[in-house]
């Protein structure tokens, strides 16, 4: 005879789980049974994400007292057609049960899988007598504790009935997902607390109002669509109710005076929260009674006043000065709907809960596994809640958006935009930085990112920030660069900040990412749901072509599919292309038909589909234009149009669409027009495909695109490309100046004068193509400054000179060479005008330039009648800029090993670096030192530079970042004169007014050993063989010693010659010579094995010298002096090469314009003009 029970299900613990490289938690869930049914007769909630689920569920079991009770445990899963993992089970007789029971408390049942304890069960079984008993005397006992927790409670159970409406909510379902998961945290605890606070209690009791549609949950889903942009709104709310929740259940067990405190602090937080839950309350209500959307109008009035707003402020504020980049994902796809569910919950909840100190998620997987898809899917979620800080992905084919400075640029504009306390930060760094915005990129990482995202108050809701692809990053370098800043600086943003990154497992990536704790690392596997997905497609080919029987495919074919597939997502959806490109049920066939192995699966079907597309073997013209098309796509640094791809390939026009039809397969086509490849394992498949005939040879294929380029440069360069008419405006100001690049910049002639010098340096270098190179400079170099002015791109013209100019020399070719640097040289001299004006090309630059140099000769015949200066040296000065911006005497100055910085150290007490190109300032002064700076040195590498002060201290710098490494390096009781790192940048030598050296350890700031002791004055100069071995040095004694660098002995008696001190000394690159310059006005060379003199003193300057080195080859010396002159010694005859007067520059014109625009000077000029309201008159240097 069958009696009634209750079972109540508490709890349970102990459950061996394998976590993953995510260390997600199960959900897990409770299923009951009764012998001999295995039904369920019922099910508890999913509790997610614990290994220690707490239900307190009870269940009404009618069942013989012989029964016997089955409990699992399950894993909840979201796959289709796929059952929930088993954790474990246990089966007990209702009366064994019953008498574990008898003492009313709640019992422990081991579960057990594969015979092995796997986790544990807390249950209680009662006659259903009893426990009406049990809920009378709680009923009873109820305190005011309880109105938390119920509360809370009713707030749950009514998230968890909206998020029972599934599909129905997806673009609102994480929200739901985020504060059921917090506010099931913060239900626990209270639940244990016994002094509650009112305050809390009635915001609770306001979510549980605003919840109360959901006794209508059936009316709210048939009208989810209309109502879905309130919803949103409440389940932002919520969640930031939640986050409330979070922080009062940490202070939930603190002493009453400390929680009165934090609620204090508070109080206006939880009085808006609660009102603005009661207004979208009044909201939903009326859009429910109205079936309308007019309750969302006001908010969207708000969003587009704010964009408004934001916008005003980037075009005329400081956020304009951020080169930031629009990531177009329209024609993005994300997953399809149903797809990939369980991987998109788990990373939304990554990306939305509390994850200890990681903020960044790194999601790696092999090509064609759906990252991307993921990826886009996840921007739009968390775009729709509102919490989207950026969007970027790599394309290996487009250059711009690959700049490490550009991505950091567009993620503060995108978060300034979204935040007005970030913007507000932001734009305040900005302005008081103004040169911040082209600083090292670690400089600019704490400027324009962490110290802005620091400043604003804490977050009310996560802000995600989604960077895919990373190992399509398009240079090397660039990318080198962002992984290092990802893995090394990242995880310091404040944790609200969640980044999700994506990529193949590179092994510079994943060399940095895996050795960092705070990156969380998961690998992404091979998708189930590759079926669902055929499945969809083939329903949209039968749609479309009307001819195909419905039955076709066929059950058996479309699992043949996805098995060939492999579980890639990308091998999937190029097959379904394919299929539906042309004849799909013969392609179908030839698909199922084929091999496709493992290690080979995406080549084998890129091979069929190549194959397909045109007769490779008999149509000549066919494969040549498709090969040319295909090297365009893969090698191109910016997608490019039909039209375009015609031009630079000398195709007739319409050859590159026709050829596109056929490839349909593999490539796709943009919002904009321009083609692009359907996958970057395409372009790799092309560029390591063999003996096929479409193989992109990448040397063969870039000498073709350059010679394109050259041949559009020179067909379409011409005097005033955009028909410019007033050569008083900047650029800036010309009002219709986007509509005449549009009009007469055509496409193909903006791709050829930004990157021909890139399919250059791509091709091997030869002299075949260099005729074209020569002629650009010859015939058409002014015109191509014109449309980079016009283009914005004037700053990147002498990096696009350093790479031809290698190439060149790797060629052999001097003539060019030669052009190239006197090119150069004309940038240097006029980058800051043409940056402004186009015109001023013509106007200023060309007619100021010297009129030996390459530039004028060619050009400046062909404009008569501008401004002609007559001066009386022809060619370039030595002087090609002064650096301003130290206060007090520069003491020292030293170049990169790459040259492209320098570094000062001055009497200000401060160091800087300078762009050497440029000559500006990069970054804020480095500052540390408390006395004047009286050497600088860039070690080796060109990451650190070293400095020795005044003040007795040395301090070492990081490059980049300008941050102080390490604690100074103290020992010295006097005034450091000089440092020097050795050739290995392990150790810095410093010379001391002490009148010793020290040796240090560059890495530890350790001294190594003791000093060296000798000189009986000052140590003005010291210096590494370039062997490391021996350390030179120069003192105010009148001597130079010579030191064995790891002993400190010092190797033979001093060198003596000088009869005043020596300032400077110097090893030869081949170390068999030292150089040493004096007081006494003179130069001596030493031999440095033998301490003796070699030759007679070098004479001339009329003053102390100061400063002497050899030139890299050895044959030349440089010497600078106190008379004023810089002079070039021959190092092996004693003679003089050459004397230059050193010379200062004028500020009489702070800009260098004069007369409203009419002539624009550079600053060697500026203090021989004159100007006079509109006439200008030049006078010749005396």
């Amino acid at each position: 005879m069958a009696q009634n029970y209750s079972l109540l299900v508490q709890s349970a613990d102990q459950i061996v789980w394998d976590s993953g490289p995510l260390k997600r938690n199960p959900k897990v869930y409770a299923a009951i049974m009764l012998d001999p049914d295995d039904d369920p007769v019922s099910k508890t909630p999913v509790f997610k994400r614990s290994l220690q689920p707490k239900w307190n569920f009870s269940s009404n079991l009618s069942c013989p007292s012989t029964s016997t009770i089955t409990l699992r445990l399950y894993h909840h899963t979201y796959i289709p057609r796929r059952a929930d993992p088993l954790l474990g089970e246990c089966k007990i007789g209702i009366e064994e049960l019953l008498r574990h029971c008898s003492s009313g408390e709640v019992v422990q049942l081991d579960v057990t899988a594969n015979g092995k304890v796997s986790g544990r069960l807390s249950v209680l079984l009662k006659t259903t007598q009893d426990a009406a008993k049990d809920a009378k005397d709680r009923m009873q006992g109820a305190t005011a504790q309880n109105e938390l927790v119920t509360a809370v409670g009713a707030c749950i159970e009514r998230l968890d009935a909206f998020a029972e409406m599934g599909d129905e909510i997806t673009k609102i379902h994480p929200y739901v997902s985020a504060a059921w998961k917090i506010l099931t945290s913060v239900y626990e605890v209270v639940k244990q607390q016994h002094e509650m606070d009112k305050e809390v209690v009635d915001l609770v009791n306001t979510m549980v109002v605003v919840y109360s549609f959901e006794e209508d949950i059936k009316f709210v889903a048939e009208k989810i669509k209309i109502l879905e942009d309130t919803l949103l709104k409440i389940e932002q709310k919520t969640g930031e109710c939640a986050n409330f929740l979070e922080e009062y259940k940490q202070h939930s067990f603190s002493e009453r005076a400390i929680r009165t405190a934090f609620l204090n602090n508070n109080r206006k937080r939880i009085d808006d929260l609660s009102q603005e839950l009661v207004k979208l309350k009044e909201s939903f209500t009326h859009a429910l009674r109205t079936q309308s959307l007019s309750d969302t109008t006001e908010i969207r009035g708000h969003t587009h006043e704010i964009r408004k707003t934001v916008n005003k402020l980037d075009h005329s504020g400081a956020l304009g000065q951020l080169s930031h980049v629009r990531y177009d994902a329209s024609l993005r796809s994300g997953c399809l709907p149903g797809t990939r569910k369980e991987v998109l919950d788990e990373l939304s909840d990554w990306l939305t809960l509390p994850s200890g100190s990681s903020n960044i998620l790194w999601l790696s997987g092999v090509a064609g596994s759906g990252k991307s898809s993921i990826a886009t899917t996840l921007s739009q979620r968390f775009r729709d809640l509102g919490c989207l800080g950026a969007f970027i992905f790599f394309n290996r084919n487009n250059l711009a958006n690959s700049n490490p400075t550009a991505v950091l640029h567009t993620i503060a504009y995108n978060l300034a935009q979204s935040n007005v306390h970030i913007r507000d930060a932001l734009c305040t760094v900005i302005e008081q930085k103004p040169g911040i915005v082209d600083a090292p990129i670690r400089s600019q990482f704490e400027a324009l990112l962490r110290g802005p995202l620091l400043a604003a108050p804490r977050m009310e809701k996560p802000v995600v920030v989604i960077l895919d692809a990373l190992d399509e990053c398009a240079d090397k370098d660039w990318r080198t660069s962002l992984i290092s800043l990802i893995a090394d600086d990242f995880p310091t943003l404040p944790v609200g900040f969640r980044f999700l990154i994506t990529s193949r497992r590179d092994a510079n990536i994943t060399g940095q990412f895996e050795a960092q704790h705070s990156i969380t690392a998961q690998t992404l596997g091979m998708s189930t749901d590759i079926g669902f997905y055929i499945q969809s497609r083939f329903n949209t080919i039968r749609t479309v072509d009307k001819s195909i029987p419905k039955e076709w495919p066929g059950e058996s074919a479309m699992n043949q599919l996805a098995e060939h597939s492999g579980g890639l997502f990308i091998w999937a959806s190029m097959a379904c292309n394919f299929i539906e490109g042309f004849d799909p049920e013969g392609r179908l066939e030839t698909l199922i038909a084929a091999d496709f192995k493992d290690e080979n699966r995406l080549a084998g079907i890129y091979t069929i589909a190549l194959e397909s597309s045109g007769d490779w073997l008999k149509d000549h013209n066919f494969a040549k234009w498709a090969q040319g098309i295909l090297g365009c796509l893969v090698l191109g640094r910016a997608p490019l149009s039909d039209e375009a791809m015609d031009s630079l390939l000398s195709f007739k026009p319409g050859t590159a669409s026709k050829i596109l039809a056929r490839l349909g397969s593999v490539t796709y086509r943009a919002s904009d027009g321009t083609a692009r490849v359907l996958h970057a394992s395409f372009s790799d498949y092309l560029l390591h495909s063999g003996d096929h005939l479409w193989n992109i040879d990448s040397q063969s294929y870039h000498r073709s695109l350059a010679l394109g380029c050259f041949n559009v440069l020179q067909s379409q360069l011409h005097f005033n490309m955009c028909g410019l008419r007033d050569s008083h405006l900047l650029n800036s100001e010309v009002a219709d100046l986007p509509t005449r690049l549009n009009e007469y910049l055509r496409p193909e002639l903006r791709y050829a004068s930004q990157y021909w010098v890139n399919h250059l340096d791509g091709a091997e270098p030869e002299t075949n193509i260099l005729p074209k190179l020569r002629e650009l400079l010859e015939i058409h170099f002014l015109y191509w400054l014109e449309v980079l002015s016009l283009l914005g791109q004037v700053q990147s013209v002498n990096g696009m000179l350093n790479i031809a100019r290698k190439h060149v020399v790797q060629a052999g070719d001097e003539d060019l060479k030669v052009m190239l640097h006197d090119a150069q040289r004309f940038m240097y001299g006029f980058a800051p005008v043409m940056a402004q004006s186009a015109p001023h090309i013509y106007i200023s630059a060309l007619p100021l330039s010297p009129k030996e140099s390459l530039v004028q000769r060619n050009f400046g015949p062909r404009f008569p009648s501008v401004l002609r200066y007559n001066a009386p040296d022809g060619d370039w000065l030595s002087l090609q800029k002064t650096l301003t911006g130290h206060s007090n005497w520069v003491r020292s100055v030293a170049f990169s090993p790459d040259g492209r910085r320098i570094v000062s150290g001055s009497d200000d007490n401060t160091i800087r670096i300078w762009d050497s190109d440029t000559g500006a300032a990069v970054g804020a002064p480095l500052t540390g030192h408390s006395n004047c700076v009286q050497s600088v040195a860039f070690s080796p590498d060109g990451r650190r530079i070293v400095s020795g002060s005044g003040d007795n201290t040395i301090r070492i710098w990081d490059s980049d970042t300008g941050a102080a490494v390490g604690a100074p390096l103290t020992g010295h009781s006097n005034g450091v004169q000089s440092v020097a790192f050795s050739p290995d940048g392990r150790r810095i030598v410093s010379g001391s007014s002490d009148n010793t050296i020290r040796i240090w350890d560059s890495d530890t700031g350790a001294a190594v050993g003791a000093p060296l002791t000798g000189h009986s004055n000052w140590v003005q100069s010291v210096a590494f063989s370039p062997d490391g071995r021996r350390i030179v040095s120069g003192s105010d004694d009148n001597t130079i010693r010579i030191w064995d660098s790891d002993t400190g002995s010092a190797i033979g008696a001093p060198l003596t010659g000088h009869t005043n001190r020596v300032w400077s000394v110097a090893f030869s690159p081949d170390g068999r010579q030292i150089v040493s310059g004096s007081g006494d006005n003179t130069i001596r060379i030493w031999d440095s094995d033998t301490g003796a003199a070699v030759g007679a003193p070098l004479t001339g300057h009329t003053n102390g010298i100061w400063s002497v080195a050899f030139s890299p080859d050895g044959r030349q010396i440089v010497s600078g002096s106190e008379d004023e002159t810089i002079r070039l010694w021959h190092s092996d005859t004693e003679s003089i090469i050459k004397t230059s007067l050193m010379t200062t520059t004028s500020t009489m014109l702070e800009d260098g314009w004069l007369a409203h625009r009419l002539i624009w000077v550079p600053a060697w000029l500026r203090n021989h003009f004159c100007g006079p309201l509109n006439s200008l008159v030049i006078t010749p240097r005396e």
